[in-house]
């Protein structure tokens, strides 16, 4: 696998945190952010690219389940999303933004995953 893709957010992550370091005097309230992001994209470029050598790519199998569990994790989501509508209008549950954007992530990231080791473990799609 080619190198400079995992190269690329290390990168970023670099400039990202060499610009985080030149705006703790100037905006203080921000540069911790950057710093953070660009710490983690150069972990995660780092990780990925040292990973990448070891294992060999997947098949066309692995790929398509992957593809239809992102899917599934997608309308999962969309239906939450309904619900919650649902529930809000008719005041059962009136969540804040922070609380419903945080729950929504996490729903979709788990769910995505489920669905793709349900579809492992099935073997294939179906179709």
């Amino acid at each position: 696998m080619n190198k400079q893709i995992f190269q690329r957010p290390a990168a970023a992550g670099l400039a990202l945190i060499v610009i985080g370091a030149a705006l703790t005097i100037v905006m203080p309230q921000i540069a911790p952010y950057l710093l953070t992001i660009g710490g983690v994209m150069c972990i995660v470029g780092y990780f990925r690219g040292s990973r990448a050598e070891k294992t060999a790519p997947p098949d066309e199998r692995i790929l398509k389940i992957g593809h239809y569990g992102l899917a599934w994790a997608w309308l999962g989501t969309l239906i939450l999303l309904c619900l919650l509508y649902l529930l809000n209008v008719t005041g059962l549950f009136n969540p804040d933004a922070q609380s419903l954007l945080i729950g929504l992530l996490l729903f979709h990231a788990v769910f995505g995953r489920a669905t793709q080791w349900y579809f492992l473990k099935k073997g294939d799609i179906g179709y």
